[in-house]
């Protein structure tokens, strides 16, 4: 069971590297007023990029949110992963 978790959790964290990309390069693409603002204060700049402009940023957010959902399945099928 623990190889299906860590399976798991190296997916999720795969998928959640491609999301991150992929909502900086939709920032970047935007404008480069923004993609300096989300570099420079990642968590505001990310978050108020998504809610103002929320159909750049769909899929990019669900693939976040999808890695998140990965990542504590991972962790809720072996618990055991957590103390390494």
């Amino acid at each position: 069971m623990n190889a299906i978790a860590a399976i798991i959790l190296i997916i999720g964290t795969l998928l959640s590297l491609v999301g991150l990309l992929s909502l900086l390069r939709a920032v970047f693409d935007h404008s480069k007023i923004w993609f300096i603002a989300c570099i420079v204060t990642p968590p505001i700049g990310w978050i108020l990029f998504c809610i103002l402009n929320p159909a750049e940023a769909k899929k990019p957010v669900l693939l976040l949110l999808t890695s998140t959902l990965l990542i504590g399945a991972g962790y809720w099928i072996s618990p055991e992963l957590i103390d390494l």
